[in-house]
């Protein structure tokens, strides 16, 4: 009788592990991460869930990041455009988002370069006289900038400009009739 009781525990055990409904802990993803249409003041962060989720984007220009933007709209697919940024500036970004069970998760932190749109100013002194067959000139722009020196429509050289944004060229030939 004992050898009985204890095959009908077992079974109801079994019996009952079976019946429980079993409940799986969502693994919200995110994948495909991208950045689209990177202008000098805006930029679209797109990515997607493999569960309908919404769309979070935490971005700065430090790794402290700062700012949000956000849609509350269930989706597999997110984009999510964000703007006023500043010209030439390295930012970082966070894409998150939650499913409707408030399960929610983060991508790495990435970043991106907003496009530098406006043109270098240049500082040079060229005399609008000079007798002699070479000349050195020197000034500033932006900082990495390519200066070029042109005479008569010809390349004569070129260089990158230092840290600081200062060049010169020395003895970049006029020719035989001068400047």
């Amino acid at each position: 009788m004992a050898k009985t009781i204890k095959q009908i525990a077992a079974l109801f055990c079994i019996e009952l592990i079976i019946l429980l409904p079993v409940y799986f802990a969502s693994g919200l993803t995110i994948s495909n991460i991208g950045v689209n249409g990177i202008t000098d003041s805006s930029a679209a962060i797109s990515w997607a869930t493999d569960e309908d989720s919404d769309s979070k984007v935490y971005y700065g220009k430090t790794s402290l990041l700062g700012y949000e933007e956000a849609n509350d709209t269930l989706a597999l697919s997110h984009i999510l455009a964000i703007t006023n940024l500043t010209g030439g500036t390295l930012y970082y970004y966070i894409a998150a988002s939650c499913n409707a069970n408030n399960n929610c998760t983060n991508s790495t932190m990435e970043s991106f370069a907003t496009i530098d749109s406006e043109p270098p100013f240049i500082n040079i002194e060229i005399p609008s006289y000079y007798n002699g067959e070479k000349i050195d000139l020197e000034g500033a722009t932006e900082a990495g900038s390519v200066v070029r020196v042109y005479i008569d429509g010809e390349l004569k050289r070129q260089l990158i400009a230092d840290v600081s944004g200062n060049f010169v060229f020395y003895d970049i030939e006029l020719g035989s009739h001068g400047a």
